[in-house]
Parts: C-alpha cells; structure tokens; sequence
C-alpha cells in the first residue's frame, strides 16, 4: 500500500514538474528546488527501495506461480 502511494505522488509530481515551463529555464538543481513535492516523492520511492520493499511486493506475487508449475509439472 505504501508503494502504491507514493510510486502515485511520484508520477503526480513528476507530472507537475515537466509540464512546468520554469523546468526548461532553469537549472536541474533549481527546478527540483522548485518541486519540493516531487523531489521528497522520489527520494522516498528510492529510499523504499533500498529498504527493499520491492522484494515485499514481488515474493509474495511469485509464490503462488511457483507452486502452480511444479505441481502442473509433476502432474504429467
């Protein structure tokens, strides 16, 4: 759910920021300056995944497809 939230504020802002026409004039650094919500928005989906709450999300997702091979496998 965390996930889902903040890959969410980050596709918003990221969104806010390039359809900003200051984002073109300025400098890379000064354009995240300007976008506090975008850049905090990134930092913590990075900071999350670093966390490894990717692996949280993909393992549990894999499980059930796992099983589902094995058990068509050997039932041949």
């Amino acid at each position: 759910m965390i996930l889902i939230v903040v890959s969410v504020c980050t596709a918003t802002g990221a969104w806010n920021w390039l359809i900003d026409p200051e984002t073109q004039k300025v400098s890379f650094f000064t354009s995240l300056w300007n976008h506090p919500f975008f850049t905090i928005s990134c930092i913590t989906l990075i900071g999350l995944f670093f966390a490894g709450i990717h692996k949280r999300v993909v393992a549990p997702s894999m499980y059930p497809l796992i099983v589902f091979f094995q058990v068509r496998y050997f039932s041949h």
